[in-house]
């Protein structure tokens, strides 16, 4: 024996291990399967099931909806919708129930028991007002020139 097979066995002796390690690539579960055990064991659950509503999304609230709203988060049954902008924040809104019924219908196991929905935070500023509105100015009196005087 040379030199570099004693180091070798000594290395392979020093890493032995007790347990039997199943080898990676020999499970033959898809992936759909194994997923949302894998993710539940990370803690994110929420992100899986999340993730499968966005997918859906323009069945559950249609083509037209979908392209003003997103599902955001998704945190003890309570899902937070974001919003293009307040206009559709109160359409969506009417329809709530509605929408509630069609989430619970297509995912019965994800325990959604309300939906939220919010102006989207990364689209709408309401610091980035235009400077010329001033709220209430119809009722505000003009202020008199130097001229009037």
């Amino acid at each position: 024996m040379n030199e570099n097979d004693s180091k070798i066995t000594q290395f392979k002796e020093r890493f032995q291990t007790t347990r039997y390690r199943q080898p990676l690539g020999t499970n033959d579960a898809p992936a759909k399967e194994v997923l949302p055990d894998v993710m539940r064991k990370l803690g994110m659950k929420g992100a899986y099931t999340l993730n499968a509503l966005v997918t859906q999304w323009a069945d559950i609230v249609g083509e037209d909806n979908a392209r003003h709203c997103r599902p955001a988060k998704l945190e003890m049954g309570r899902l937070t919708v974001h919003v293009e902008n307040h206009i559709w924040n109160q359409t969506l809104k009417r329809h709530t129930k509605n929408f509630l019924a069609r989430v619970k219908k297509h995912f019965p196991e994800k325990g959604v028991n309300r939906i939220y929905f919010v102006i989207d935070p990364e689209i709408y500023d309401p610091l980035a007002a235009p400077k010329y509105y001033i709220p209430n100015a119809h009722r505000r009196k003009k202020p008199k020139s130097d001229d009037d005087i």
